[in-house]
């Protein structure tokens, strides 16, 4: 059966991004569309993009709690 539907997809995408795309995954396989892997992709840099901004932001706060402490002991 997945011989029969591997022969159907090679003919149907006629070896373009679809068939190249395609992965076996235990002994089955799925496929991953061009418009997937684009989502995929900016999706994982979105996330990496938000990461790195939220690493900024604990610094900021980690600095503005410092700041408001030495604030606090120069005003005792």
């Amino acid at each position: 059966m997945g011989s029969f539907v591997n022969a159907i997809v090679t003919h149907i995408t006629d070896g373009n991004m679809i068939e190249k795309e395609a992965k076996s995954i235990m002994g089955g396989t799925a496929y991953e569309t061009e418009s997937e892997r684009i989502r995929r992709v900016a999706r994982e840099e979105m996330q990496a993009e938000l990461d790195e901004k939220e690493k900024i932001l604990e610094e900021k706060d980690r600095i503005i709690a410092e700041l408001e402490g030495i604030i606090r002991s120069a005003q005792h």
